[in-house]
């Protein structure tokens, strides 16, 4: 039976960030998941990092390839994961998630039935956690079932890694 979720994460050169991004994916609370990481040729420890990730936990699968860029990583990820999954997620390998960020965006897909949901974005400092700018204002507040006709300043958030889809939406677009 195919995971309800797969979670595509590219990896390149990101030794440094890449066991706690794993970590946080691994513990979500929403744990019918799957994690395709995409080797995309780093130079340094990160491909070895993702390969003892998936000898000690069978949710997660390493494939390699050669240096393509984010946007073929992603592709290549996407090409594996089980083609039966319900919901798709790509998280940059530089990235960490709350721990119940899956269930609360599943369970708001499965409430709404919306193509997609958008998860809120903090930075990190030194000095602590900070809203993303580019994030602060479409998501000051939740909204259910909105379009960006209804919340224009949804177009500020044009990125990848902070939304679950449903799979079928993102294969028919």
């Amino acid at each position: 039976m195919a995971p309800r979720l797969s979670v595509v994460v590219p990896i390149y050169n990101v030794e440094r960030y890449l066991e706690e991004c794993l970590d946080s994916i691994a513990a979500q609370t929403f744990g019918d998941l799957e994690c395709v990481m995409v080797d995309d040729g780093s130079k340094d420890g990160s491909a070895a990092l993702a390969e003892a990730y998936a000898a000690k936990d069978s949710r997660f699968r390493l494939v390699r390839q050669e240096n393509k860029g984010l946007g073929a990583a992603r592709n290549t990820g996407y090409r594996h994961i089980s083609p039966d999954t319900e919901f798709l997620n790509f998280v940059d390998s530089d990235d960490t998630l709350p721990p119940s960020a899956y269930e609360l965006m599943i369970g708001t897909l499965e409430e709404t039935g919306s193509d997609f949901v958008t998860g809120n974005v903090l930075r990190f400092r030194a000095v602590g956690y900070y809203p993303s700018g580019g994030h602060r204002k479409p998501f000051a507040e939740t909204r259910l079932k909105t379009h960006v006709t209804e919340l224009p300043s949804l177009v500020t958030d044009r990125t990848a890694w902070n939304k679950v889809y449903r799979r079928s939406f993102f294969d028919a677009a």
